[in-house]
């Protein structure tokens, strides 16, 4: 007789806590539960610690990956976690072998959160990701906003972008974060894009981020721009109480900038669309009398 095994769950004594370590390791997480007499096996879960996850400024569904399918024990140490803080879910299983075909129940679970030590560059990359998810969302990025725009974070905070020195040189696009949080981490700083040829789109951007949370540090911005977009120059980046390191400009892709074609804006909001472009270049060419 082919038996055919299926998932339900059930309501059920809840796991005390599952514990996570934070930050002890530099390769690794420790997970530990308390098991349930009813249990006869149990499933490690993981996922990226984010209300909301977005890709080229959309969101999407947060991934789970299944690390142990089953196991019988009560923790697990997961040596494959990235940087950044991630959810592990325990759930508690139960089978039926009477039932035709037989079940096997859920009948609880319950999560903990939990992150490891990361190195100069990773720290970057985890400040990056949250500059990654929150520029795609600004409505103004590209366009001329003297008033400002202001966004708030998935989790606090907030940000405001602004254009300045419209009919001046260099045109300024200014991104401030305050107490800003997308993931995990805390920015709070400015950076300054300054545009000394609107034709060429050609300038520098500067600025410094604190970075806290998970991580704590500072991220200081010393970028070339040319057509709109990084090309040269360096991130000095400091974790903690170590020592500052140079990251090259292009250590790490940028998402927005991998839409430019489909007319999005460039990482450091400037104008792209080439229409848009020729016609706001006239009018400052004609407002400067040129």
């Amino acid at each position: 007789m082919k038996l055919l095994i299926i998932f339900i769950s059930l309501v059920s004594p809840l796991f005390a806590k599952v514990t996570v370590s934070n930050g002890e390791f530099d390769n690794k997480v420790n997970i530990y539960w308390v098991g349930i007499p009813e249990a006869e096996f149990y499933s490690v879960e993981r996922s990226f610690d984010t209300p909301y996850c977005s890709v080229l400024g959309k969101t999407v569904p947060v991934q789970t990956n299944v690390l142990v399918p089953a196991t019988k024990t009560t923790n697990h140490t997961d040596d494959t976690i990235p940087y950044g803080m991630y959810t592990y879910t325990i759930k508690a299983f139960k089978t039926n072998q009477n039932a035709q075909p037989i079940e096997i129940a859920v009948i609880s679970e319950a999560s903990g959160s939990g992150y490891r030590q990361v190195s100069d560059h990773e720290f970057f990359l985890s400040y990056q990701r949250t500059i990654d998810s929150s520029l795609p969302r600004i409505n103004s990025m590209g366009k001329l906003n003297a008033k400002g725009e202001k966004m708030d974070g998935w989790r606090d905070g907030f940000l405001t972008y602004q254009t300045g020195n419209v009919f001046k040189r260099p045109f300024l696009i200014t991104i401030t974060y305050n107490n800003f949080a997308d993931q995990n981490l805390t920015l709070n700083g400015t950076y300054e894009t300054q545009i000394g040829n609107l034709v060429t789109q050609s300038g520098v951007t500067v600025g410094t981020i604190d970075v806290t949370g998970i991580y704590n540090g500072t991220v200081v911005m010393d970028l070339i721009i040319k057509k709109g977009k990084a090309a040269g120059g360096n991130y000095k980046v400091k974790q903690g109480d170590g020592e500052e390191v140079l990251i090259a400009w292009d250590a790490t892709p940028h998402p927005v900038e991998d839409t430019m074609n489909s007319g999005a804006a460039t990482q450091f909001g400037l104008l792209i669309d080439e229409a848009q472009k020729q016609e706001f270049t006239a009018k400052v060419q004609t407002r400067l009398g040129r």
